[in-house]
Order: structure tokens, then C-alpha cells, then sequence
């Protein structure tokens, strides 16, 4: 029984892995700008929050992010 319960705590930890990582972005290409190594920390229905390598943090309008983020 205990190999059913290691798989589905692996299953969970792997989908927690997975859904922490789709905040991150290697290139987030906005409308104003280009961010590396970007990470969205929060979101509003107006904007989002974005910080990126080099330790810069910006709140950016939603209606800058490419199309497929903003539907997302």
C-alpha cells in the first residue's frame, strides 16, 4: 500500500513544481518592454507585478503583456 501513497505524494510535489514554474518567464517580451529572467509575483485586474534579473521590480498594465498572457 505504502508504494500507491509515495506515488501520489510524488504526483502532487511534481504538479506543485510544475504550477510554481509557469510564473516564470526566460524572455517576457511586453509591449513597452523586455524583461529577462522574469517572474510574476502578483496580479490585479488592472496589473501585474513583475520582477526580473538584475532585482528590478515593476507593476506593469495587463493590456501590455503579450495576448496569450493576457487571456490567461
Amino acid at each position: 500500500m505504502w508504494p500507491v501513497k509515495v506515488t501520489a505524494v510524488l504526483a502532487l510535489f511534481i504538479c506543485h513544481l510544475a504550477a510554481a514554474q509557469t510564473n516564470f518567464f526566460p524572455l517576457l517580451c511586453c509591449s513597452n518592454a523586455a524583461y529577462t529572467n522574469a517572474t510574476i509575483s502578483s496580479v490585479t485586474p488592472a496589473t501585474v507585478t513583475v520582477s526580473w534579473s538584475g532585482g528590478g521590480v515593476e507593476r506593469i498594465p495587463i493590456s501590455n503583456l503579450p495576448p496569450e498572457l493576457q487571456a490567461r
